[in-house]
């Protein structure tokens, strides 16, 4: 069934805690080079020219989001005799009407190429998928991978101005190119945006210094180069979005000579395991610091006894008390058993408030507090 992208649709923000988020942590680690390569070679295999029409690319994407278990998969079809935009949307569990995007283009130049042109790109957005499936998220997230980008970026274009009247789209992330590395010790990704982008830009870097140290980060808002990816059909609408590339140096000796080649080819265009992966990964916290991931399931590793927002004692047998910083904002306060069943949910609450958990089963609670732009999860053991 042909589904256009407005009948589908219809049916953290700046998250600036100075230390590493509990939940984003360990599905920061899950980004695996391994699986991000073996997505790449399954669609290097498939004839992936717009031209072709050829559906096996956009059945296989399609299929991903689904097993990764995306609340809805559709195509979205905006041109006749071309292959669709694959698009796959979670919805957030506290504001559902605020999106944001991951993207990248699964089209090729040559058939049987375009392994870093942009297989790169659609494995991280895939990545994404898979290292989030076992977590709820607070805001919604929409996974799109564009066709028609080699011809003039189409599809992106197609699925901006479909959408941007019929959902908040706040941030946007394209991924194009981010697997090929001149000099396998001296890597980068170079960021690109514009002045409107500038609190995502922020919220990128802020993901690496906590979460991928080791990336090193050139920032581009001027060259001739950031206009050329599918992020710039959101450009047009004036919707933040960056453009992540390896190396946005289009005339220097650093580009990627397999470009458009069919020696754009795993081992040649797409060499380096560790850069897409660290991409991947920077790319992936960036988003996961605005759509707050979390788990009812799991509890995290990290102690919420660190933060300096807390509560004593712990572990408590009858009541907690809160315990804020000087002039902290009020918290709101959720507690869930290890079913994931929400058992307390409080807001406004002040410094020295008291929690009554007398009646509460004997057990260990996931904890989460949030004041204002900052948050801390961790656990409380009922004794």
């Amino acid at each position: 069934m042909r589904l256009t992208f407005i009948s589908i649709i219809l049916f953290f923000s700046f998250f600036t805690a100075f230390s590493q988020n509990p939940w984003i942590q360990p599905i920061v680690q899950s980004v695996k080079a391994d699986t991000i390569f073996t997505t790449i070679a399954d669609l290097q295999a498939m004839d992936r020219v717009t031209a072709s029409n050829s559906p096996v690319p956009h059945d296989y994407l399609k299929q991903k989001l689904e097993a990764y278990g995306m609340d809805t998969v559709f195509y979205h079809y905006y041109k006749p005799n071309t292959p669709p935009n694959v698009v796959g949307i979670r919805y957030g569990t506290q504001n559902p009407a605020e999106y944001w995007l991951m993207g990248g283009h699964y089209d090729a130049v040559l058939a049987g190429a375009g392994a870093d042109d942009n297989a790169s790109g659609t494995a991280a957005v895939l990545e994404m998928g898979r290292v989030l499936q076992d977590y709820e998220i607070k805001k919604s997230l929409i996974l799109v991978l564009f066709s028609g980008e080699e011809t003039g970026l189409w599809g992106s274009q197609a699925f901006a101005d479909s959408a941007v009247n019929v959902i908040n789209m706040a941030g946007m992330i394209n991924l194009d190119m981010i697997a090929y590395s001149h000099n396998l010790e001296d890597s980068s990704v170079s960021a690109c945006w514009k002045y409107f982008a500038g609190d995502l830009m922020q919220d990128f870097l802020t993901g690496v210094s906590l979460y991928v140290p080791g990336l090193k980060v050139d920032q581009d808002s001027t060259s001739g180069i950031i206009n050329a990816s599918d992020h710039a059909s959101f450009w047009n609408h004036m919707i933040p979005a960056l453009f992540l590339i390896e190396n946005s140096d289009r005339w220097g000796g650093s580009f990627n000579p397999w470009y458009h080649q069919l020696s754009d080819t795993t081992g040649k265009g797409a060499n380096s395991p560790w850069l897409a992966e660290n991409i991947t990964r920077a790319a992936i916290t960036a988003l996961l610091i605005n759509i707050e991931p979390f788990s009812t399931i799991s509890v995290p590793d990290e102690d919420l006894t660190a933060s300096s927002m807390t509560f004593f004692p712990n572990p408590a047998t009858t009541h907690i008390t809160l315990q804020l910083p000087f002039n902290s904002e009020p918290v709101n306060i959720t507690l869930f058993d290890r079913q994931g069943r929400m058992v307390i949910n409080e807001n406004d609450l002040r410094h020295g408030a008291q929690l009554d958990i007398s009646f509460f089963p004997k057990g260990v609670y996931v904890v989460q507090l949030v004041s204002g732009k900052q948050a801390a999860t961790g656990k409380l053991v009922k004794l």
